[in-house]
């Protein structure tokens, strides 16, 4: 998961501040979720979820629950069907 989140977090230009801010967490514990000492609590990890398509597909591919091969488009028509059911409840 470190290396994931690090490889956003370079992408994104991110700080730990940032990180920090997005999720509620404490910038002490992003260093360490970047470090791999700790993983995010369930809450850090739904908002990181919500807020990167790349973190969210990460965590589904760890939970065995990403259909393997998903192209691009099928992942963003994926992305685009869970949005619309977030919007409905």
């Amino acid at each position: 998961f470190s290396e994931m989140l690090q490889g956003v977090v370079l992408r994104c230009r991110y700080q730990h501040k940032h990180l920090a801010n997005m999720t509620g967490a404490t910038t002490k514990s992003v260093a360490n979720w970047l470090s791999g000492q700790n993983l995010p609590a369930a809450d850090h990890l739904i908002t990181l979820m919500r807020e990167e398509d790349e973190i969210f597909f990460a965590v589904l591919a760890m939970a065995e629950r990403l259909p393997e091969g998903l192209t691009e488009e099928q992942r963003f028509h994926l992305l685009q069907a869970l949005k619309l059911l977030q919007e409905k409840k």
